[in-house]
C-alpha cells in the first residue's frame, strides 16, 4: 500500500501474532480428527508446554497423521490479515465546489452532494440530467437515486436505461409515479394509470395531474 500510493510510513501502525492458536483450536474442535480429543488437550495445556513450538512439536511428533492433516487442510487458512483504516471524509460546502469534484471525482461526493450539484443547473436540462445519471452510477443500490436517473433518461428519451434504473428505484410513492411516467412514455395505459392510484394514494402531489393528462391522453385516442 505505501508503495502503491507513496504513503508516507508514520501513517501505518502494525502488529502481529506469529501462531494463530485460536483458530487451530476451533478447527481441531470441530473436526473428524482420530486424536481430536487428545489434541485438544495439548493445545488447552499452557501449563506443562509453555512454549508453543514445544507444543507444535509434541502434536506433530505424537500424532503425525492427524498433524498432516492439519498442515494440509487447516494451516493455509491460518494465515490472516487484518486492516484498520481510519481517514475523515471531506465535505463540500457550496454547489460550485461541489460542481467541479464532480468533473472529475464524482465518486468523492455523497448523495446529497450531488443534489447540491444538481441546483447549479436548470431542471431538464443536460447537466442536470447528467448529475442524476452520475448519481446513479456512484449509488447503484440507493432508490432515490435510481429514480432521479430514471426521470433524467426519460427527460432525455432514452426509455432502455430508464427501465434499467427503475428495476432498483423501490416501491415507494416516487418509485410508484416514474413507473407510470415510464409506463405511459411506452404506452402501457392501464399500468401507468395503475401506477399514478399508488402514487396518488402515498402523498405525491404530481400523481393527480399525470392521472388527469392520462385520461385526457386516452379520450383523444378513443380508449
Amino acid at each position: 500500500m505505501k508503495n502503491l500510493y507513496n504513503l508516507s510510513n508514520n501513517l501505518f501502525k502494525t502488529d502481529f501474532v506469529p501462531e494463530n492458536w485460536e483458530a487451530l483450536r476451533a478447527y481441531v474442535e470441530n473436526s473428524n480428527l482420530p486424536h481430536r480429543v487428545r489434541i485438544l488437550d495439548l493445545i488447552d495445556d499452557d501449563a506443562t508446554y509453555t512454549d508453543l513450538d514445544a507444543k507444535e512439536w509434541k502434536i506433530k511428533s505424537t500424532y503425525p497423521d492427524d498433524y498432516k492433516n492439519l498442515l494440509d487442510n487447516c494451516y493455509p487458512f491460518l494465515r490472516r490479515t487484518d486492516y484498520k483504516v481510519d481517514y475523515t471524509i471531506r465535505s463540500y460546502a457550496s454547489a460550485e465546489e461541489v460542481e467541479e469534484v464532480l468533473k472529475t471525482r464524482p465518486g468523492n461526493l455523497s448523495l446529497e452532494e450531488f443534489y447540491l450539484a444538481a441546483q447549479n443547473y436548470t431542471p431538464g436540462d443536460e447537466d442536470f440530467n447528467k448529475t442524476f445519471i452520475t448519481a446513479a452510477r456512484v449509488y447503484p443500490d440507493d432508490p432515490t437515486a435510481n429514480i432521479n436517473a430514471a426521470m433524467a433518461e426519460m427527460q432525455e428519451g432514452n426509455l432502455d436505461s430508464a427501465r434499467r434504473y427503475l428495476r432498483k428505484a423501490g416501491d415507494s410513492g416516487l418509485a410508484a409515479y416514474a413507473k407510470g411516467l415510464y409506463a405511459a412514455l411506452t404506452e402501457d395505459f392501464s399500468e401507468a394509470m395503475d401506477y399514478f392510484r399508488q402514487a396518488r394514494s402515498e402523498g405525491v402531489r404530481e400523481a393527480q395531474d399525470a392521472i388527469d393528462q392520462l385520461n385526457y391522453r386516452k379520450e383523444l385516442l378513443g380508449l
